[in-house]
């Protein structure tokens, strides 16, 4: 199962492409439907530099839950 943030959205795979950017995936990628189309690695890699690339290639870090020991 994919959980569930509060706000409603969810992480997908590898790269947890939030599912709030289905629009920009249906728009940009061939064959993206919906969110499990983006599973598989190669779809989620692409996914993730699609996002990359929009937002001028460049990212700030992803923390994960701060109570879960995920800080990276």
């Amino acid at each position: 199962a994919t959980p569930t943030n509060s706000g409603g959205s969810q992480d997908y795979s590898y790269f947890q492409l939030n599912s709030d950017n289905l629009p920009i995936f249906q728009q940009n990628m061939p064959g993206v439907h919906t969110m499990e189309d983006l599973r598989g690695a190669d779809m989620n890699a692409a996914g993730a530099k699609l996002l990359f690339d929009r937002a001028g290639q460049t990212w700030g870090p992803w923390y994960g839950p701060g109570n879960k020991g995920c800080n990276v």
